[in-house]
């Protein structure tokens, strides 16, 4: 469900642009229809799309983020967020990165309780991570398996994008033109080459 923010969040200056919801660059509120309070602030550069992802199991079941485990709880409960679009950009970078940060400070002083866990703008900005952590973050996706069906999806996704945004001859000369004259060490090359062990190459028929 797409909704405007309300008129009471609109009294605390939120802009809300003319533009239609096609607009690729954009911020956006995640808000959640038991309490109808908004829990999650992002940014996004393809529309809709971004804003969306977060509500796919793929996402909130293989993560233990505030973001991830209110999704859970909303799942659980057998609902899931709203998005509310707080405004428009006209491009994709500084500015858009800036409206983020701003909407994250608003709400935060407003006293939003936000699952967001920096502020804004590079997706770190304000999150310190400790080696202590750093450690029990590794150590927890080590041995970790995605669920079949999980995989299933992954793989379909990107056979989708390989279908609806194949790789034009223009784009495969500049990636050859950059490459060119590139040295790769053997190192780099032993391990591409195990990397590439048992794949299955991708077809254009799947």
């Amino acid at each position: 469900m797409y909704t405007c923010v309300d008129e009471k969040e609109r009294q605390r200056k939120i802009a809300y642009s003319s533009k239609g919801l096609d607009s690729l660059f954009l911020t956006y509120g995640l808000r959640d229809p038991r309490t109808q309070l908004i829990r999650y602030i992002g940014k996004s550069s393809s529309g809709l799309n971004r804003p969306n992802c977060h509500r796919k199991p793929s996402f909130y079941l293989n993560s233990t983020t505030r973001l991830a485990n209110w999704c859970k709880n909303m799942a659980a409960a057998g609902a899931m967020y709203e998005i509310a679009i707080l405004q428009f950009c006209r491009t994709n970078g500084e500015e858009l990165e800036d409206a983020e940060r701003s909407w994250i400070r608003l709400f935060r002083q407003d006293g939003y309780d936000l699952t967001n866990l920096t502020d804004g703008g590079d997706g770190r900005a304000g999150s310190v991570v400790s080696a202590e952590t750093r450690a029990k973050m590794s150590a927890q996706r080590k041995g970790r398996k995605l669920a079949p069906e999980v995989v299933i999806n992954m793989k379909a996704a990107q056979v989708q994008r390989h279908r609806d945004h194949p790789i034009t001859d223009a784009s495969r000369s500049k990636m050859s033109a950059s490459n060119t004259g590139k040295i790769v060490s053997d190192t780099t090359r032993s391990k591409m080459s195990v990397s590439q062990l048992n794949k299955r190459p991708y077809t254009a028929e799947e």
